[in-house]
Formats: C-alpha cells, sequence, structure tokens
C-alpha cells in the first residue's frame, strides 16, 4: 500500500488486522475455552478479516491493484528483485537459526529461568524493530527512486533523516530498559525468582540496540545501491553466523551472561566491520565512492541546477526564465537552452493541472547538463499522472513529445516522479 501510494489504508488494514486478532484471543481462549489453539485461530481471524476488507474494496473499485499478465520475459525481473530481496529474506532464516540456538544454549546453561530472560530480551527486540521496520520500509522506495535518478544529495539527505529518526528512538528504549527494566518485566508478567536475572540480562542484552539500528539501515541500503553481496554478507552475519561461535566462547567464560554480552558485542563489531570495509573500498577506489554512503563523487564540471518552487503559474514562468540562463551561461546552445526552458515550463504547467491538490504543494526539479544531452527530473505530491502515456492530442504533454528524446515517470509513496532528456538532436 505505502509503495502505490497509499499509507493510510495500509495502516487501517494493519490495525483491522491486529484488533480482530486481540479481540477473538478473547473471545476463543476465555469465552470458547479453546486454550492455547486459540491464540493461533485469533491469529487467522485478524488476517482473514483484513483480506476480506481488501476484496470489497477492490469489488468496489475504491482500491486498484496493479496486477498484470506476465510472460517468460518477465523472469528476469523476477530474478533482480529476487536478488534485491535476498539480504532480507537471509536474515529472517539467520533470525530463526540464531533463536533456535540461543534459546537452546540458554537452557543447557541455567535452565527454564534463562530460556524465559532470553524471552523478555526478544520481545525488547520486537519493540526496538518497530522503529527500525518503519523507518526502513518508508525510506527504501523513496531511497530507490532517487538513487535512480542519480540525484546523490536527495539520498544524502534521505540517510541522515533515517539514521537520526532510528537513532533516537533506539537510543531511548536503551534508556527505558537501562533504567526502568521494570517497565517491560510488567508488561509480559514475569514474576518470581527469576526478576533479578531478567533485569541483568536485559540490561546487558539493550546495548546492542546503540549500534544494530545502523546496521540493519546499511543492510537494506546496500542492495539499493547495487552491493547485493555485501548486504548479503552482512545479513548472514547478523543472522546466525556471527552469534553462535561468539556466543560459544563468551558463555565459556561468563556463563549465561555471556550469551547476552555476545549480542551487543555483535552488534559492535559487526557496525565497526562496517564502517571499516567501507573507508578501504572508498581509499581502493582513490575516493571515487565516500566513506559512510560509499556514493560516487559526481564530475564536478557537470552544471548542476537544483530548486524547489511552489507550484504556482508565475513561480513557473520566473523558473523557465531562470532555466534558459543558466543553460546559456552551462555553454549550451541558444536553441537548445530555450527548448529545455519550455520543457520546464511545460511540465511544470503539467504537474499543477494534475495533482489536483488541496493546496499549494512544493515541486523539486533537478537538472544536470552532460555532454551529450541534459536530464531534468521533477518530484511532486499529489494523485498519480503518467505523463509518458498520457493521451492528450493538444496539450502540455503533446508539447513536451515534440521538445524531448525521452520521458520516464515513476510514483512512488504519493511522489509523481518524470524524467525528461532533452538533447542536441531533437533541437
Amino acid at each position: 500500500m505505502p509503495a502505490l501510494g497509499c499509507p493510510k489504508t495500509g495502516m487501517f488494514l494493519n490495525i483491522i488486522a491486529n484488533v480482530v486478532n486481540l479481540f477473538m484471543d478473547f473471545v476463543y481462549i476465555n469465552l470458547l475455552s479453546v486454550g492455547l489453539c486459540g491464540a493461533a485461530y485469533a491469529t487467522l481471524t485478524g488476517y482473514v478479516v483484513a483480506l476480506v476488507i481488501i476484496l470489497v474494496l477492490c469489488l468496489q473499485k475504491k482500491m486498484r491493484l496493479p496486477f498484470t499478465r506476465t510472460c517468460l520475459r518477465d523472469v528476469g525481473k523476477l530474478v533482480e528483485a529476487t536478488s534485491v530481496g535476498l539480504s532480507s529474506a537471509s536474515n529472517q532464516v539467520g533470525y530463526c537459526i540464531k533463536i533456535s540456538f540461543s534459546n537452546a544454549l540458554a537452557f543447557s546453561l541455567a535452565g527454564m529461568a534463562a530460556t524465559k530472560v532470553f524471552s523478555v530480551c526478544m520481545q525488547a527486540v520486537s519493540i526496538a524493530s518497530i522503529f527500525i521496520a518503519g523507518v526502513v520500509q518508508a525510506v527504501i522506495p523513496i531511497l530507490s527512486s532517487l538513487y535512480g535518478q542519480r540525484d546523490f544529495s536527495g539520498v544524502k539527505i534521505l540517510m541522515k533523516t533515517a539514521v537520526l529518526v532510528q537513532f533516537v528512538a533506539n537510543l531511548f528504549l536503551i534508556l527505558l530498559f537501562e533504567f526502568w527494566p521494570q517497565g517491560l518485566i510488567a508488561m509480559y508478567n514475569v514474576t518470581g525468582e527469576i526478576v533479578p536475572l531478567v533485569i541483568t540480562g536485559l540490561r546487558i542484552f539493550s546495548i546492542m540496540f546503540l549500534f544494530r539500528g545502523f546496521t540493519c539501515v546499511y543492510m537494506f541500503y546496500f542492495p539499493v545501491i547495487n552491493r547485493k553481496r555485501y548486504a548479503f554478507t552482512i545479513s548472514l552475519v547478523d543472522g546466525c553466523l556471527g552469534i553462535i561461535p561468539l556466543a560459544l566462547i563468551l558463555t565459556k567464560i561468563n556463563g549465561v551472561n555471556g550469551l547476552w554480552q555476545a549480542y551487543a558485542l555483535l552488534s559492535a563489531l559487526l557496525l565497526t566491520s562496517i564502517l571499516a570495509i567501507n573507508y578501504v573500498i572508498s581509499m581502493r577506489s582513490y575516493k571515487k565512492f565516500s566513506w559512510l554512503l560509499l556514493l560516487e563523487h559526481e564530475d564536478e564540471n557537470i552544471p548542476v541546477y537544483e530548486c524547489s518552487l511552489k507550484m504556482k503559474p508565475e513561480a513557473i514562468s520566473q523558473l523557465a526564465e531562470n532555466i534558459q540562463h543558466f543553460c546559456l551561461n552551462a555553454g549550451v546552445d541558444e536553441k537548445l537552452s530555450a527548448l529545455t526552458a519550455i520543457s520546464v515550463e511545460e511540465m511544470s504547467v503539467y504537474s499543477v493541472t494534475q495533482s489536483n491538490a488541496t493546496q499549494i504543494n512544493d515541486m523539486d526539479i533537478l537538472l544536470k547538463i552532460y555532454p551529450e544531452n541534459i536530464m531534468i527530473d521533477f518530484r511532486s505530491i499529489g494523485k498519480p499522472f503518467d505523463t509518458s502515456t498520457a493521451t492528450e492530442e493538444y496539450s502540455n504533454v503533446a508539447i513536451l513529445r515534440k521538445i524531448v528524446s525521452d520521458i520516464k515517470y515513476t510514483y512512488v509513496l504519493g511522489m509523481n516522479q518524470t524524467r525528461l532528456i532533452c538533447s542536441s538532436k531533437n533541437s
């Protein structure tokens, strides 16, 4: 739903599924006396209800899912999509192995008490994952689009925001678990003699949140910049390859507390290793790639014009004039400069007329002048409008098709993104 620009619908469906789940827990377990199986039935019921709502919305045409027929040539896209998601998938497999191993190790060291401590620690991970997963799921589609448009400044701003949000959230959780672990203990109804063990284990274990959020962001970021093997390696180490040997070593030294220490230490070592490897990659490329994000340093000789403007006619008219002067000053011939300015004006006007916004929104424009062509990217919030498939015979789109070499369009998280390419061949 977020990818289709309908994040509210996705949130609504998720809330409905979970509310039904909670209510049916009471019905199945308390009223119908189904027992432990009632929890499973309640989860299933919640998702069935959400599915029924989706079907009803589709039948009423209040929600459209972009299904399309496939053929053999689409297999390549499936392979590419699978390779991008391989790191997160392998991390989930590793997570299952890690949990099974840790449970068995905890039980062998200190019996059921240690297993309960580990269970509470993993509930803390679930809470932290809300913030990490939320940030990653919101960021990745937009990040992919920005990277595809080679808007590296946008990538940096977005990554900075994502890292900051997850760090603040995780820092808050660390302080909460360090200074008030009783809150989580009460939430999961832990009582009796194991309370001191849980407090100690949780305080050691929660140190991992200081580092792991950064690692998770990197793990999902690297496939976007075509470093899939790097991301896959990180996911394997984070999943199970790192924790198993580390836990075996530390538990030999410190007993069951070594297990909680292993999780904290692994997160610190993994983030340190990522930063070190990034630095080596940057140095070996003679600083072609930046250190923290491994983004290519663009040719400084390429003229770049970047701006945000209000989607209103007077701002658009002034923009076209500014674009023309910028192109002329950059050495572009007079005719191509004029056509570039016209294409910017026509695309901007079309965006305003199609956005149907209830308020005046900003539109971001990024223009780059390459030796062979001029590339212009437009981004604006509003309802989707595909410039490349518009059928108007006498319109802004018709003019654009006459003066540009290529038009590409994507719609991500409620954002229209159009790329125009102007070249001397068309001028």
